[in-house]
């Protein structure tokens, strides 16, 4: 047993769900439908897990510009912090190109794709996304330090 007043003493522990959502960090689409949308968290420390799943059923880009992004993490990330990591371990249906991973910058995942023979890593456009039904979908897990 660990006496609470030493520093090994697990004092911050929580676990909860967020709503994550689609959206660009320009100007976001006019409206994203879901057919699923929920993700997990777990807080030990400052060092946040999650996992989640997007599943878009209608996409309506209207002037939708920028990169596009999963907002919703439960926790912003300190700007002094160094940037946390995302996968996308599975993705499909989507326009172009589908996410393989993402950066954490505040409270938001940057959607990247991969690198190419004739391109380097850049995050996921707007024109990545796709506006039918069943589209977009992507499962998702990382972490990073708040």
């Amino acid at each position: 047993q660990v006496a609470s007043s030493d520093a090994n003493c697990l004092d911050d522990y929580e676990e909860g769900t967020f709503t994550p959502a689609l959206e660009t960090d320009g100007v976001n689409f006019t409206s994203v439908g879901y057919s699923i949308q929920s993700a997990k968290y777990t807080k030990v420390g400052n060092l946040v897990t999650f996992a989640g799943t997007i599943y878009t059923d209608s996409v309506v880009k209207g002037l939708a510009s920028g990169a596009v992004v999963i907002t919703g993490l439960p926790f912003a990330q300190p700007s002094t912090n160094s940037r946390g990591d995302a996968n996308c371990f599975a993705a499909s249906a989507w326009a172009v190109d589908a996410p393989l991973s993402g950066e954490i910058i505040s409270s938001a995942i940057y959607l990247l794709k991969r690198a190419t023979s004739v391109s380097a890593t850049a995050t996921l456009a707007v024109a990545d996304v796709a506006t039918g039904g069943s589209n977009n979908f992507v499962r998702f897990s990382g972490q990073y330090y708040v």
